[in-house]
């Protein structure tokens, strides 16, 4: 296929330089002062007509090189776009669940099949009024979570966005009755009293008023963990006299741990790893007390 394209380009290429070289070579000859005007007119009329036969050739040839390059530019490209509507179909592949997957389990993963694939997904599932149907489905579907209330909010957020690209208009009451179904009580105190100071009160400012009570509790979380590392130390007991720590010493301590242990278990690494830093101090100033007394 190379060399057939190649050779294709030779003849044309020849040819081009060929009539350029002859083209610049022409000398035209200044008509006799003596001349009459018809026979001016005569030799202005065969000059164009020797050049515009020029031209004429010289574009067949630009016309069969830039033929030829387009072929040399498929060539090069099928593979690549083979490989591209490849890599589309095996992701497209894992993003499909349910119906979807099953309305196209029957289609070999091949590039010529993504086009297909994508046309048949596209006229069952790409209609508007759909896919709305499908995302207030979601959104219905989200339950309300104490501890997780910022992963609600966050899906809810992006499933409005998504539904806002549709050209939905969300300023209704029942969105707003939805939103608040999904958030604890005391998000939806601040809810209420933050809407009794900014009237008039809309779906977007609920949006705003939610997005920004994530942002907050992030960012102070991230405060919180940067000055536990920056001040963070062992913790000592001081005064301690005790020649020998008992039993009945160590409870508190022991209440302590299990406190800890059932706060960890509701807590993110942050608090995880300051409680435990706190435990690990106790321990060792205990265990140097004891040393000490034997």
């Amino acid at each position: 296929m190379t060399s057939s394209i190649i050779a294709s380009i030779e003849p044309a290429k020849n040819r081009l330089v060929f009539l350029l070289n002859e083209t610049n070579s022409l000398v035209f000859e200044s008509p006799d002062s003596n001349s009459s005007y018809e026979q001016r007119e005569n030799l202005y009329t065969a000059r164009i007509q020797v050049l515009a036969d020029k031209i004429d050739r010289i574009q067949l040839c630009i016309k069969s090189l830039k033929e030829a390059y387009e072929m040399w530019l498929s060539y090069i490209q099928t593979p690549k776009k083979r490989d591209e509507e490849e890599k589309k179909l095996n992701y497209l592949y894992s993003c499909l669940r349910g119906e979807a997957l099953k309305a196209v389990s029957g289609y070999e993963i091949a590039p010529e099949n993504y086009g297909i694939i994508r046309q048949l997904l596209k006229n069952k599932y790409a209609d508007p009024s759909t896919i709305a149907s499908i995302l207030y489905r979601e959104l219905q579907s989200f339950k309300q979570n104490e501890k997780e209330w910022m992963i609600t909010i966050e899906n809810i957020e992006r499933v409005l966005r998504q539904l806002e690209a549709l050209g939905d208009n969300l300023e209704h009451p029942n969105i707003e009755s939805i939103i608040e179904s999904k958030m604890p009580s005391w998000i939806l105190n601040k809810v209420y009293t933050q809407r009794k100071i900014d009237k008039p009160w809309t779906i977007q400012k609920l949006r705003k008023f939610l997005s920004d009570l994530v942002e907050v509790n992030q960012q102070v979380k991230i405060d919180q963990y940067s000055n536990f590392r920056a001040d963070s130390k062992p913790t000592t007991i001081k005064g301690s006299k005790n020649e020998c720590i008992g039993l009945k010493e160590l409870q508190p301590y022991q209440r302590c741990k299990q406190t800890i242990e059932k706060q960890e278990a509701q807590q993110a690494g942050i608090d995880r790893a300051y409680f435990a830093h706190v435990i690990t101090g106790i321990v060792i100033v205990i265990s140097i007390q004891r040393s000490k007394a034997e």
